[in-house]
């Protein structure tokens, strides 16, 4: 990402384990192909002398990995100090060449550029320490073709290889956006394939993620497109900015319970507001302490919950052609399963209402669930598009225990175009052994007007 100017199944994780054994992984699939962690920009601040504030990192367990990416105007000694840094701090280390000035170009020489720049640096970078490659940061534009952005790679591997043997981590098209075209590539889907079995697909998540080449808004269906080209995958980027329709949370959670590396942006070095710390770079570059900002938890939150590499959500409802015993109240019709729309599979749970002034609106299943040593609840929501909200929310809730006892993960604003996650942290939860109903609280605003509908999709618990 460049911030600083402007600024599933078992069959898939059955056929990811055989990969990257074939590509010389070993472990477990679910702890991804490195430990999750964050990225680092130093690159554009101070000449890239900056201080790192490892000591306050190292306090977080859940970042293990950090993605560098390297400005090839930045001196190879520069470079190498973030490395050995990194590398005396106990982190797995990525690589990225990161030239600001051609993200989303789909020119071949500024690829062959990458390429080269890795034939004549690799050995000294890699003489600071250990690290994967990430031949070159969001190279390809939305339209590139699958056969174009093959053929292109395969010319840039070939001069990599001449120096490095290990997994090579290509970026998805379109800004790391294009799943579908990187899938195809891998497969040579329409005729040229990429030749080179040892590399690791990326994907970049963020609210204005497109699938051009599906003519969509990025979406969960889009990992499991890019899981079935039988190569490891991982999430290279992921953050809450700019606005966008895309559930990038729910897609986060979805490539971790595929077992993804999931890498958070930025620890330090975006020129916006997704930075992890504070003060930012671009204020102060060599202060001397650093503190967690507003948006760490942001982040945070979404490597802590996955286990620092792994944790495995459940899926629990995904209402693929089934309502699965949910009910519904205070609605006039529903709750049925529906193709309308989905952050998830193919379909959602859908209730159409009648709009009321500070009207509340559920979805829920009652039954006997045993969430013990369970730590994260979430489901996935929207709203239709007519009648008037005057401001719309919802809150995930559960009840438990023989009295019924409720417990709700607090009020969130959710709107018509696209997918909200709710979340509900089960470690304030008595009874979690004993949880009788889950649910969804819908809330229309003061002054609410007409008919509407509200969606439920994807809920899970790990």
């Amino acid at each position: 990402m460049n911030t600083k100017s402007n600024p599933v199944s078992s069959v898939l994780r059955a056929l990811c384990v055989g990969v990257l054994a074939v590509a010389g992984f070993s472990g477990c699939l679910r702890a991804g192909v490195f430990p999750y962690g964050v990225n680092l920009q130093p690159s554009y601040y101070n000449g890239g002398n900056v201080n790192f504030g490892w000591s306050l990192m190292n306090q977080y367990s859940a970042i293990k990995t950090v993605r560098i990416e390297i400005e090839p105007t930045v001196s190879i000694s520069q470079a190498k100090s973030w490395i050995s840094q990194a590398a005396a701090n106990g982190k797995t280390i990525i690589c990225t060449y990161h030239k600001s000035s051609v993200l989303g170009t789909d020119s071949t020489t500024e690829l062959m550029n990458a390429a080269n720049w890795w034939k004549s640096n690799y050995s000294s970078l890699a003489s600071a320490g250990s690290f994967t490659v990430n031949l070159m940061n969001e190279w390809g534009s939305h339209s590139i073709t699958s056969n174009a952005y093959a053929s292109a790679y395969n010319s840039a591997i070939s001069v990599v290889r001449q120096v490095y043997g290990g997994p090579i981590i290509i970026d998805c098209p379109g800004w790391g956006q294009e799943t579908h075209t990187a899938a195809q590539a891998v497969t040579g889907a329409n005729g040229t394939k990429i030749n080179d079995t040892n590399i690791i697909l990326s994907v970049h998540i963020y609210p204005n993620g497109w699938n051009q080449a599906l003519n969509h808004t990025l979406q969960t269906s889009d990992l499991d497109d890019l899981a079935s080209a039988g190569r490891p995958c991982i999430v290279g980027e992921f953050g809450n900015s700019p606005s966008g329709a895309c559930d990038w949370s729910g897609m986060v959670d979805h490539a971790e319970a595929l077992g993804w590396t999931v890498l958070g942006w930025a620890w330090n070095g975006d020129g916006g507001s997704m930075n992890m710390v504070s003060p930012s770079w671009a204020s102060n570059a060599t202060a001397s302490s650093f503190t967690t900002s507003s948006y760490f938890s942001t982040i945070y939150n979404k490597l802590s919950a996955g286990g620092s590499g792994g944790g495995s959500a459940t899926v629990l409802d995904d209402f693929e052609n089934t309502t699965d015993g949910w009910a519904a109240s205070n609605v006039s019709g529903g709750p049925w399963s529906v193709s309308e729309w989905a952050a998830h599979g193919s379909y959602s749970l859908k209730s159409n209402i009648n709009l009321s002034s500070g009207g509340q609106y559920y979805m829920y299943k009652d039954g006997t669930y045993n969430f013990s040593g369970k730590s994260t609840l979430q489901i996935r929501v929207k709203t239709a598009a007519w009648g008037s909200w005057a401001g719309s929310q919802a809150k995930l809730y559960v009840k438990t225990g023989s009295g019924w006892q409720w417990f709700d993960g607090g009020t969130v604003t959710i709107n018509s175009s696209g997918a909200t996650t709710l979340s509900l942290n089960l470690s304030g939860v008595s009874n979690l052994s004993d949880v009788r109903e889950i649910g969804v609280q819908f809330q229309s605003g003061s002054g609410a007007s007409g008919t509407s509908a509200i969606y439920a999709d994807y809920l899970t618990v790990q």
